[in-house]
């Protein structure tokens, strides 16, 4: 049936009523129908295609209920089932991301339930990957990689990220007007200043959004002021 998803033309509706009814009767699949359903999931992940992106719904589910099995054959070998969830994650993390799916992407992850380590190593990947954004993609995986946070550190990995994107592309050129008190209206930026200047206050709104119910303000306040 996935397989099939791939082919069909549906819409996104169409699509995510499939897999969510799929997902319901997740339970009653043994392990070896749940690992071929999660090979096709991780299959859609190295495509990239946008519309194909049934696998950011269904694949934390199949994962979560392989690693709750005390044994499962990979290939013919027995491993544990949180073993297995560990490769899994470790392999996604690895992948080559295509840049199109970073958002999803970011949603899965999100519902991997991952540890602090992994979380660590998936936020840095992004830092590096989403300096190769325009700015208005950069607010949706914002408040997805915001939402995935539980700690300061782990938000302190993405400010820094975001500082280092718009110092590159905004602030470097706004100093650089002031101390020339620059007049060159033809000159060719990436990205205009209000494309710029409307990313950056959307993604510290989702900041605030995300963070609220989870960090404290003095914690908030003593990461705003290191970053700053």
């Amino acid at each position: 049936m996935l397989d099939t998803l791939q082919t069909v033309e549906l819409s996104y509706k169409q699509t995510y009523d499939v897999v969510i009814r799929l997902c319901h009767h997740l339970s009653t699949f043994p392990s070896k129908q749940l690992i071929e359903i999660l090979e096709i999931c991780i299959d859609g992940v190295r495509m990239g295609d946008r519309k194909y992106i049934c696998w950011k719904d269904l694949l934390p589910d199949v994962l979560n209920l392989l690693a709750q099995h005390p044994q499962i054959f990979v290939n013919g070998i027995p491993m544990r089932g949180s073993e297995y969830r560990a490769n899994i994650i470790s392999s996604l993390t690895s992948l080559r991301w295509p840049i199109e799916i970073l958002t999803p992407l970011a949603d899965l992850f999100k519902g991997l339930g991952l540890k602090s380590a992994e979380k660590i190593a998936v936020l840095n990947k992004f830092g590096v990957m989403l300096q190769t954004l325009s700015p208005t993609e950069l607010p949706a995986l914002a408040f997805q990689l915001f939402s995935m946070c539980s700690t300061c550190s782990e938000i302190m990995i993405l400010l820094l990220a975001f500082e280092k994107y718009f110092h590159r592309f905004y602030y470097k050129k706004l100093f650089a007007d002031m101390q020339s008190n620059s007049t060159d209206f033809d000159s060719i930026d990436a990205y205009s200043d209000k494309e710029l200047r409307e990313a950056e206050e959307t993604i510290l709104h989702h900041l605030n959004y995300c963070t609220q119910f989870k960090i404290g303000e003095i914690q908030m306040a003593a990461v705003l002021r290191v970053s700053l």
